[in-house]
């Protein structure tokens, strides 16, 4: 299968979340333990397969990382549950601004006039978007969109962990170790979350987790392998319009121009920071070769 097309199904299947979080009705700590625990169980049973293992020297340098997945799971469904598909993925392309202020601000990486720009605009649109209902502290909407800007900070932190130890693990192994804390710290609400999850909500939820968990990554990080990184992360922004149409198909959801001019200044930002990042690994790598001759 030709790579971009590859990423575009990966896109396709991130962008369904909203439809199964909406039909499958579960608690979020319930969802997220199906969410954590499906495609750690799926890894786990192809290591033993191949007798070996996902966790080796290293792996405590990921912990970290793991419990903040953990902690932004809930979260991310909470998004959803509380918002319109529509709101809920354009505020969760924030990560790539929060990624870059986190950078700044911990890492000391320098924030240029044009990054500073691009953060102004994408929190001007995440104000957009937010007044398509009126801005109230009791307003649903507002809720929902401040759970899924915290979820996407704390997805930016793991990201930048993740970065800097992903050298040492193949895919499969940081799929196992970004999700066993989640696994250990929600198994418990299975239990405790009354009623208690029927066959049909526990069928739906091994199947999104399955799709969104595994199933998209094997599609994104095969066309990685054939495809630059940088155009494989922009045609992954199909998510955002792939999201809003199934709104507005299984849920009725309006596009309004609210959620037109802020996604726009939200998801331009975003891309605009994807395109300078690929754009500087390009010059230190040309830097890097100059300077080796």
């Amino acid at each position: 299968m030709l790579p971009y097309l590859q990423v575009i199904i990966a896109g396709l299947i991130w962008g369904s979340s909203g439809i199964f979080i909406r039909k499958i009705g579960l608690p979020s700590t319930t969802l997220s333990f199906f969410r954590a625990a499906v495609p750690t169980l799926a890894v786990l049973a192809y290591f033993l397969y191949r007798r070996s293992s996902p966790l080796h020297a290293g792996t405590r340098f990921l912990i970290l990382a793991s419990v903040l997945n953990a902690v932004r799971m809930p979260l991310y469904f909470l998004g959803f549950q509380y918002t319109s598909i529509g709101n809920a993925v354009v505020t969760l392309y924030t990560w790539p601004i929060f990624v870059m202020l986190i950078s700044s601000l911990l890492l000391k990486e320098k924030m240029t006039p044009d990054k500073r720009l691009c953060l102004i605009l994408a929190f001007c649109g995440v104000g957009i978007v937010a007044s398509a209902k009126g801005i109230s502290t009791g307003s649903r909407d507002l809720i929902g969109m401040l759970f899924m800007l915290t979820q996407s900070a704390v997805y930016a932190i793991s990201l930048i962990l993740l970065k800097k130890f992903s050298t040492a693990f193949s895919r499969l192994e940081m799929i196992f170790c970004q999700n066993i804390a989640a696994v250990l710290l929600f198994a418990p609400f299975l239990l405790i979350n009354r009623p208690l999850p029927t066959y049909s909500q526990a069928g739906l939820s091994s199947t999104y987790a399955l799709l969104i968990g595994l199933v998209a990554f094997i599609f994104f990080y095969s066309a990685l392998k054939k495809f630059p990184a940088g155009q494989a992360s922009l045609l992954a922004y199909i998510e955002v319009p792939a999201a809003i149409v199934y709104g507005s198909i299984f849920f009725g959801e309006p596009l309004t121009p609210q959620l037109c001019i802020g996604g726009s200044l939200i998801i331009g930002s975003a891309l605009w920071l994807t395109l300078r990042r690929d754009k500087e690994k390009v010059a230190n790598t040309q830097e890097e070769i100059l300077g080796s001759d």
